[in-house]
């Protein structure tokens, strides 16, 4: 399976790998809103595209992601990182990071996972 969610540490680990096409992208959106629903606090979360190598999608498919990313209401606000090493992973991380302005998430983007990491255990 090319979608991997785990929960390490406070923080949802969401990791793509091989090949995302729009129904897997779907799919882990509507996978972590089911981790998220329920709980009285979200928690922060790291988007891995480390290992993708190739993305079947287009900007309808991260737009329809990111609007219903941004008609869930929240308990708490909370970062989000998106880990994309690849010029074409970082084009489509900044496609959904435009997209989705949503006043409870905020957003970044690294090339590394340390460095997401690190941003993500700032308090």
């Amino acid at each position: 399976m090319p979608i991997k969610i785990t929960e390490e540490n406070d923080c949802l680990f969401i990791s793509f790998s091989v090949v995302v096409t729009a129904a897997e992208l779907h799919e882990a959106g509507a996978a972590t809103w089911a981790m998220e629903r329920d709980r009285t606090i979200v928690p922060p979360r790291i988007t891995d595209l480390t290992e993708v190598t190739s993305l079947e999608l287009d900007f309808n498919a991260v737009l329809r992601l990111a609007e219903d990313r941004k008609s869930r209401p929240f308990p708490n606000s909370f970062k989000s990182a998106i880990v994309a090493p690849k010029d074409h992973l970082l084009g489509f991380a900044r496609m959904f990071q435009t997209l989705n302005d949503h006043p409870q998430i905020t957003i970044r983007i690294f090339r590394d996972l340390p460095s997401a990491r690190e941003w993500i255990g700032e308090k």
